[in-house]
């Protein structure tokens, strides 16, 4: 793994775990998590980041899995 793979993983991971507080506390509610989920996998999909976006698709499907009534 290369220094900018790292950080984008860091980055990756301060980013779901925000929204995963937000989320526990019912600051924000499921949808608004998985659309702010789907911006910052789009984001890193244009800026050539594929690892890091196929990882937050995956995650938002397992999500969706988990949590029908409520996405």
């Amino acid at each position: 793994m290369n220094q900018h793979q790292h950080n984008g993983t860091v980055a990756l991971v301060a980013i779901t775990s925000l929204l995963e507080h937000l989320a526990e506390h019912n600051l924000i509610n499921p949808a608004t998590y998985l659309n702010q989920l789907g911006t910052a996998q789009v984001g890193l999909a244009m800026t050539g980041r594929l690892d890091d976006s196929r990882a937050i698709a995956d995650y938002i499907a397992q999500i969706r899995q988990t949590f029908p009534d409520q996405t």
